[in-house]
């Protein structure tokens, strides 16, 4: 079982050596922030004059897909965080959003440095799932608890268990070692009964990023073959059949590759360090 300086260890080896590629794959992850941003549309999200954390700052190493600018306007005050320095410090670097109300910080999510209460909205994307054991996942989820304050609202997307291709293509990719770091994923149903302990309150549900993987490792390998202009007109043909795909709510949990949810936190929650 690796230890906590271990994990670190290991994001940074893995920031270090995928941080310049990232901007290959950015087809797909602006892609997905879309998706993002469309669902929080729809769930009402505000975040003027609000104070917003974002965990995980993975896509807003490439600026072409960063979730982090496109909820850092306004008078609000945003704050990212990663574990990794090499990605904290190329996300600041990329940012469009460079003013005094912005700010990087590098910190594990389940021991933030931020102050009881502190936070109106996190935006918490694929964060929890590279855990290696589920315990994490909760002790993370009582930290998040602990900084939003009341009635402060949780967006958080996890890998979805229901995705079967999604979940088989992941442990293939991590089998041949192709992918180093642990995943799991899980499911709205076992989720709940957690999340209601903790205190957040689910609100809102629904799946994003509804496309057949490894599509990523796909689409790399044409365009070593059919160049990138081809490469990006099957690629763009592909996510408009994508759009269709979302659009069939009974193949919605089957084919969306990330299980996305609006939680609230309510009275039960509690402030714990």
């Amino acid at each position: 079982m690796r230890t906590k300086a271990d994990m670190v260890a290991m994001w940074q080896e893995f920031s270090a050596g995928r941080i310049n590629k990232n901007s290959r794959g950015c087809r797909f992850v602006k892609y997905r922030v879309d998706e993002i941003m469309r669902l929080c549309n729809r769930w009402d999200i505000d975040c003027s004059d609000k104070c917003v954390l974002k965990t995980d700052l993975w896509d807003e190493t490439d600026n072409e897909s960063a979730l982090f600018d496109s909820f850092a306007k306004g008078r609000s005050l945003s704050i990212g965080t990663d574990i990794s320095f090499i990605t904290t410090k190329r996300a600041c670097d990329k940012t469009d959003n460079k003013q005094e109300s912005s700010c990087f910080i590098v910190s594990d999510v389940r021991n933030l440095p931020l102050a009881d209460e502190s936070i109106d909205i996190i935006f918490s994307h694929s964060t929890h799932d590279h855990f290696e054991n589920r315990s994490d996942l909760f002790a993370a989820l009582k930290e998040l608890n602990r900084v939003l304050k009341k009635d402060g609202e949780l967006i958080i997307t996890l890998n979805n268990a229901r995705n079967i291709n999604f979940l088989a293509s992941l442990y293939l990719e991590r089998m041949l070692g192709i992918i180093n770091y642990p995943i799991q994923f899980y499911s709205l149903k076992g989720l709940m009964p957690n999340l209601r302990q903790i205190g957040f309150r689910v609100i809102g549900h629904g799946y994003v990023f509804h496309v057949m993987s490894p599509l990523k490792t796909i689409s790399l390998s044409l365009e070593k073959i059919a160049g990138k202009a081809l490469t990006d007109k099957i690629v763009l043909f592909y996510l408009k059949l994508a759009e269709l795909i979302k659009n069939v709510r009974v193949l919605n949990p089957y084919t969306g590759c990330y299980l996305a949810l609006h939680c609230k936190k309510t009275d039960n929650g509690s402030i714990r360090r």
